[in-house]
């Protein structure tokens, strides 16, 4: 999800208007283990990632693993599987 798309989410469904609150939420969440979200802050090496967040762990370390394990299908229904959109997150949405 892009870091857009998680300030209307949040401002719409938790009534979260500052984004340096939200930008500390998610920073939590990602040292809890809950999202991935590298922050300009704590990662300036990573800046290019910053306007990311992944919801589902889960479904990096699947994509990693479909591109070093031998037994993969890179291909789903004609769409490469990282290109796939996640799965919904396991817990409720904010």
């Amino acid at each position: 999800m892009s870091w857009e798309n998680m300030k209307v989410m949040c401002r719409e469904h938790a009534g979260m208007q500052d984004e340096d609150q939200l930008m500390r939420g998610c920073e939590l969440l990602h040292d809890m283990g809950s999202m991935v979200y590298f922050s300009k802050g704590r990662y300036p090496t990573l800046e290019k990632l910053s306007h990311l967040i992944i919801t589902d762990p889960q479904w990096l370390i699947k994509v990693f693993a479909s591109v070093i394990t031998t037994k993969h299908q890179f291909i789903k229904n004609g769409i490469p599987n990282c290109l796939l959109p996640p799965p919904p997150p396991p817990h409720k949405p904010l």
